[in-house]
C-alpha cells in the first residue's frame, strides 16, 4: 500500500516567554492514562540548552493544545557525564511495568565538533510527569562500532514486522524523512521514496521535515515531525490517508 501523509499544520513553537525560549524539537508521543495525548520533545533555555519538556493535545483533534509544560522534566547532568549539556527525549518502551525512556545526552567539546551525543535511559513516573535517570553514564556511546555519534531512529511493530521511520540528510539536499521495513528487525528494505511525506512549498517546513515519530490516536495514524532548523519552527503532525 502507499503510504500518503496530509499535514494537518503545525502544532506548536516558543513565544520566547519563561524557563523555554526557543526551539521544539523531537516531538514523542505518549498516551496518557485519562487518553490524553502527551508529546514529550526538547526546548531551549536562553543559555541556548535543550532541555525536556512536554505539551498535551486532543488525540481526535491534535492541533487542539490543552497544556504546556513550563519547566524542564529532568535536569541536566553532573558536570563531566555524558549528558552535562542537553536532553532530548527518544523513544519510550514499556517495561517491567514500568515505562522508560530512551534518550540523547549531550555533551560539549571545547575544540572541532561542537558536540558530542550518546543514548541515555530514564524511568517516566508520575503519571507521565517525571523523568529520573537509571544512570549516570549512558546505555549507548561512543565505542569501537560507533567512533562518531549514536541516535535513535523511531520503530514500529505492526503485522508482524518493523517499520522504521527516520531521518536523511546529505551535503546536497537537507534534511528529510526516510522509511524501511523489516521482516525480523535486523535486515532493512529502505524506501526513502516511499516515506510519503515532502517538504511544503512555503512555510515553517518549506525547507526541512525531520524527527518523525507515529502514532494511532483517535482512529486514525499520526505522523508528529519538526520542520525548519531542527525545530527552531515548532512541529507539526500529518495523518495518514486511506
Amino acid at each position: 500500500m502507499r503510504i500518503v501523509w496530509r499535514k494537518m499544520g503545525r502544532i506548536y513553537c516558543p513565544t520566547g516567554d519563561g524557563f523555554f525560549k526557543t526551539h521544539a524539537m523531537r516531538p514523542i508521543p505518549y498516551r496518557l492514562a485519562d487518553g490524553t495525548l502527551r508529546l514529550y520533545f526538547t526546548s531551549r533555555s536562553a543559555e541556548d540548552i535543550p532541555y525536556p519538556t512536554y505539551l498535551d493535545v486532543d488525540p481526535a483533534e491534535p492541533s487542539r493544545v490543552l497544556a504546556v509544560g513550563s519547566e524542564p522534566m529532568m535536569q541536566l547532568g553532573r558536570t563531566g557525564t555524558f549528558d552535562d549539556s542537553g536532553i532530548t527525549p527518544g523513544s519510550i518502551l514499556r517495561h517491567q511495568g514500568e515505562d522508560r525512556m530512551y534518550y540523547t545526552g549531550f555533551k560539549r567539546r571545547r575544540y572541532g565538533v561542537t558536540i558530542e551525543m550518546a543514548i541515555g535511559l530514564a524511568v517516566l513516573g508520575r503519571g507521565g510527569n517525571e523523568l529520573t535517570r537509571m544512570y549516570e553514564g549512558p546505555i549507548l556511546g561512543q565505542d569501537i562500532h560507533h567512533p562518531l555519534l549514536v541516535g535513535g531512529p523511531f520503530v514500529a511493530f505492526e503485522d508482524g514486522r518493523y517499520r522504521m521511520w527516520y531521518s536523511v540528510r546529505s551535503r546536497s539536499a537537507p534534511y528529510r524523512i526516510g522509511y524501511a521495513e523489516s521482516a525480523d528487525g535486523l535486515a532493512w528494505d529502505r524506501r526513502d521514496a516511499d516515506a510519503g511525506i515532502e517538504r511544503s512549498a512555503d512555510g515553517w517546513d518549506a525547507e526541512m521535515v525531520c524527527y518523525p515519530a507515529v502514532i494511532d490516536a483517535g482512529g486514525r495514524r499520526l505522523l508528529f515531525y519538526n520542520g525548519n532548523r531542527h525545530g527552531a519552527t515548532g512541529f507539526g503532525v500529518a495523518v495518514l490517508e486511506g
